[in-house]
């Protein structure tokens, strides 16, 4: 990798390590070492297949897919199942509002056990679009869809996630 590479590279990593951690994290079941290793292994990844990225297009998208696409390696080699959470601290405010008026930790809670009920690409899309912050454009290229059936499929996901709310218990 040339020099030049190479600093776009370390440019785009410190710009995007923070929310693959986070996307990593729960995904892994908030488990922070493991989250830390499967990290590392993706900008690994990322650096030997450097040259199959197009400048041109969106490093976020290109590195998310290279995320989703080992974890999904790993767990069907491991055989595991894991749950994504959201923290309290990184909820964004369209889900928040979605437990309505209750205190803070009650709240999370309902929400955390709403998502538990949600099947797992209801989860991840709302993962990657409220806790990365990814656009539906980026999304579309990380599931392999179209921006439209992205924008249906979140629609979905907030409804569905709007009607298990309404069973959860109020801690």
């Amino acid at each position: 990798m040339e020099q030049n590479q190479f600093s776009r590279f370390q440019r785009d990593y410190e710009a995007t390590v923070e929310k693959v951690y986070n996307y990593v994290y729960y995904r892994t079941g908030r488990n922070r070492d493991l989250a830390e290793d499967l990290t590392s292994e993706v900008y690994l990844k990322a650096l030997e297949r450097h040259e199959s990225y197009d400048p041109g297009g969106s490093f976020s998208s290109w590195i998310f897919t290279i995320a989703r696409n080992h974890l999904i390696d790993r767990y069907r080699t491991q055989k595991e199942t894991v749950a994504i959470d959201l923290l309290a601290n990184v909820l964004p405010s369209p889900l928040r509002d979605l437990a309505g008026e209750i205190d803070d930790r009650g709240r999370v809670e309902s929400i955390l056990q709403g998502l538990d009920r949600l099947p797992d690409h209801q989860r991840e899309i709302l993962v990657l679009k409220f806790v990365n912050e990814l656009d539906n454009t980026e999304i579309g290229r990380v599931l392999d869809k179209n921006p439209g059936a992205v924008r249906v499929a979140l629609h979905r996901a907030l409804r569905a996630l709007k009607s298990v709310l309404a069973d959860v218990p109020i801690s």
